[in-house]
């Protein structure tokens, strides 16, 4: 099962589940840029967002996306 990313189209999606290759490197660095772009945002909107992402990224390649941003909240 191919999970939605927070910041895909439904045809996007789509198109990407039906793919050879759903986590492609095209993808994974699309998933990169979302992470830096949630990881600003304010502390209620941050954890959300980067959650629903994290969720979108198979296990063995969200080191790659979410290299150097912290799930814990520093205030």
């Amino acid at each position: 099962m191919v999970t939605k990313a927070p910041f895909e189209t439904f045809g996007d999606h789509y198109t990407r589940s039906i793919s050879e290759e759903p986590f492609n490197d095209a993808f994974l660095d699309e998933c990169r840029k979302a992470a830096l772009r949630y990881d600003k945002d304010d502390i209620f909107l941050r954890g959300i967002r980067l959650s629903d992402l994290q969720k979108a990224v198979p296990l063995h390649f969200r080191g790659k996306v979410f290299d150097g941003i912290s799930f814990v909240f520093v205030e």
